[in-house]
């Protein structure tokens, strides 16, 4: 099983503070530390301690590399509202995900759909 930390909260709806700020897009970047609940990741963290074959997965220092969440970056809107990140930023992702899967034990790869295969 895999788990992912939520990712950062802007606290804003990004496309909004984008048009708003057109002139400067940086205005609406905004700091990890704040949009982060490092609280609850710990708590869910400790959770999966106690769980066999259980990882947890951030991509978070990727989506605000330095500490900072830019709200555009490379000609991508990086996030669709206030919370959930956009689809062509999902997609840009896709190369740091695989890189971080590979890392993961096999073992909590292998789910019950892959595990009853076997006994078809």
């Amino acid at each position: 099983m895999v788990v992912f930390q939520d990712t950062p909260r802007p606290g804003f709806d990004v496309p909004e503070c984008l048009v708003r700020h057109f002139r400067n897009v940086g205005e609406c970047s905004f700091p990890k530390r704040s949009a982060v609940d490092e609280s609850f990741a710990a708590r869910e963290r400790n959770a999966l301690d106690h769980l066999d074959r259980a990882t947890y997965l951030t991509l978070n220092d990727h989506i605000c590399p330095g500490g900072a969440c830019p709200a555009m970056a490379d000609g991508l809107v990086r996030y669709e509202d206030e919370h959930h990140i956009s689809k062509q930023f999902s997609e840009s992702l896709a190369p740091v995900l695989s890189v971080e899967l590979a890392r993961v034990p096999r073992s909590s790869l292998v789910g019950r759909a892959l595990a009853g295969r076997g006994s078809q």
